[in-house]
């Protein structure tokens, strides 16, 4: 009987030790990023590091602890909206890009826009002030900030023939990070809307073959080695037309180190329209090559101020 005993005690307790505790089960970083996309709506955290296009990757190689929590709390896979700081209006930018966590690196997927008057956001400070990331005492804290709204201003200034730069008032009066009562250093998620496509106006189809044909010349002026590393990280060319304007962006504008010149990636965010994006586009690839080919610069005239909004002039 006592050998019966023991040898139920022992049965029984291998099953319990055998047996895996019992947890909530989280769903997959990537049944949350499907959803997420099928929605068209979700929240994530936002980070301001830099205007981020779809088809780009972004290695995050900043030694900051806060950065390394937040990266380690959403976990390979996890999902965050980067986007980049307005100098001349002083704001953080709503309108940015779905990304996700790659081996410490974030990947553009889709263009997004965060939801709200104002949301909490993480970005670099030193003493309440934006430095360079990376710099001495710079740090990423997370507090509340005021978004720059896509908002077309009355001013506009000529940069190529046949476009206009519609630039967007400085606002003077832009005040400063809301006080929070949590903590900087722990991160939060904000409501973010996933833009829908554009490009099915006739309209984009006829600019996006334009397009194609100076791709084509760029393509045959860039080093090759540099477009053999933008062109890998970037994938196939898709086949909308203002998808392909942003395609095109984002191999001509990598982010830095590779990254240099003329930035046409906030104003591709910040557009209106498709048919704006592709005119940014066209006009950055154009200056790119006139780069590529050691041409002066000036006949596409100086950078604009951004935020900017690009249109056909219909005068011309």
């Amino acid at each position: 009987m006592l050998r019966r005993l023991a040898l139920f005690v022992v049965v029984t307790v291998d099953a319990v030790l055998e047996r895996p505790p019992r947890r909530l089960v989280k769903p997959a970083a990537a049944d949350r990023e499907a959803a997420l996309l099928a929605a068209g709506r979700g929240a994530c955290p936002v980070l301001c590091v830099d205007a981020l296009l779809p088809y780009q990757r972004l290695p995050l190689a900043f030694d900051d602890a806060t950065l390394t929590e937040l990266l380690e709390d959403i976990g390979e896979g996890g999902l965050v909206v980067a986007t980049s700081w307005d100098a001349r209006r002083r704001r953080v930018r709503r309108r940015g890009t779905l990304a996700r966590v790659e081996g410490g690196a974030l990947r553009g997927l889709v263009r997004c826009a965060v939801a709200g008057a104002d949301a909490r956001v993480g970005r670099w400070r030193r003493y309440g002030a934006t430095v360079v990331p990376g710099a001495a005492g710079a740090s990423l804290r997370w507090g509340r900030e005021r978004l720059a709204d896509a908002a077309r201003g009355a001013g506009s200034q000529r940069i190529a023939r046949g476009v206009v730069v519609d630039c967007v008032a400085v606002d003077a009066a832009a005040a400063p990070p809301e006080p929070d009562q949590i903590s900087p250093l722990e991160w939060s998620s904000s409501r973010i809307d996933v833009v829908e496509p554009d490009g099915d106006a006739a309209a984009c189809v006829e600019r996006a073959e334009d397009l194609a044909a100076t791709f084509d010349a760029y393509t045959a002026a860039e080093t090759p080695w540099r477009l053999a590393a933008a062109l890998d990280t970037a994938g196939p060319r898709p086949a909308d037309p203002v998808e392909f304007a942003i395609w095109c962006a984002a191999v001509a504008r990598p982010p830095p180190p590779l990254g240099s010149g003329f930035d046409v990636r906030p104003s591709l965010l910040e557009a209106l329209d498709g048919v704006s994006r592709l005119v940014i586009a066209e006009h950055g690839l154009r200056r790119a090559l006139a780069e590529r080919q050691g041409d002066d610069v000036t006949a596409f005239g100086e950078p604009p101020r951004l935020p900017e909004y690009v249109r056909a002039d219909l005068s011309s």
